[in-house]
């Protein structure tokens, strides 16, 4: 894939190579620990996030200038899409996560000297 398309190709083999290996990685683990994996959910994340991976691909050539954007908002509806899918419980650690990187971000320093 380098040789024919060049960084694109590189990533795609990468992120190719490393999707392999963590479902390789799942399932010899599962014959050491039985892990219970919710494949209806892995499933529409993978059928949302193809599209999104594609459409990055064509707005880096059609829209240059414009592709930071887009692509942003597109990982905020990610986020979006994977919270709604989350259990109550696994929300809760998201949300605590989401208010202290918001926390870290926005704190406020106080008056300087």
């Amino acid at each position: 894939l380098v040789p024919l398309f060049g960084i694109v190709g590189a990533a795609v083999a990468t992120a190719s190579s490393y999707g392999l290996e963590a479902c390789l990685g799942y399932y010899w683990a599962r014959k050491v620990y039985p892990l219970r994996l919710p494949f209806s959910k892995v499933a529409i994340l993978t059928a949302i996030y193809i599209p999104f991976l594609v459409g990055g691909l064509i707005i880096n050539q059609l829209l240059p200038h414009w592709a930071f954007l887009i692509k942003s908002f597109a990982m905020l509806f990610f986020l979006f899409a994977i919270s709604m899918l989350l259990e109550e419980d696994d929300r809760t650690v998201f949300r605590k996560f989401a208010s202290s990187v918001r926390g870290r971000i926005f704190r406020s320093r106080g008056p300087r000297d």
